[in-house]
């Protein structure tokens, strides 16, 4: 079954993540038998940067969103979204992508605080780019990802000028 994503990047914006226009590259999703399908595209701004990647991270980003398309049923916690908190066995086969055929696989049965999710990532042609054997999960309110926003909070490193007095030149 195809997925609605028409609304996705403002029921991220209301769980207080942002995202610009870089970063909005889901265009498709399907759901089948518990197993979520993407596909993911770098807007025309960015298309130019993928070589300098193994996966350019807006690219790698978009991937992360069929999460949210997992829940597109309204199974997902409504006070908050789940966040990447762990990579393990993650192998990356090529590089320099554009657009990502993604599939992911995610044990609900994990609980509400989190979980694990697989995934498999294809380029266009089908080739494989990248694995993720475990990528676990964490639940974060919109209080949580707010909190962890840049704010007021004063650097902890800045340059400051020191005036330093120079020696008087001689002229003998």
């Amino acid at each position: 079954e195809r997925v609605d994503l028409s609304g996705l990047y403002d029921a991220f914006e209301a769980s207080g993540l942002y995202y610009g226009p870089a970063y909005q590259g889901l265009v498709e999703a399907w759901r089948s038998d518990g197993v979520v399908y993407g596909r993911v595209e770098l807007p025309e701004g960015v298309v130019e940067q993928a070589e300098s990647y193994g996966v350019h991270p807006a690219l790698m980003d978009a991937t992360l969103h069929l999460m949210a398309a997992e829940f597109a049923d309204g199974t997902a916690p409504t006070d908050g979204v789940f966040l990447p908190f762990e990579w393990t066995d993650v192998l990356l086969y090529a590089s320099g992508a554009t657009e990502l055929r993604v599939r992911l696989e995610q044990e609900r049965e994990s609980g509400p605080e989190g979980g694990v999710a697989s995934l498999v990532v294809a380029d266009a042609a089908g080739q494989p780019v990248a694995s993720i054997g475990a990528l676990h999960l964490q639940r974060a309110t919109a209080e949580q990802v707010q909190a962890g926003m840049p704010g007021e909070t004063k650097h902890l490193y800045r340059v400051d000028w020191e005036p330093v007095g120079l020696p008087e030149a001689s002229w003998d």
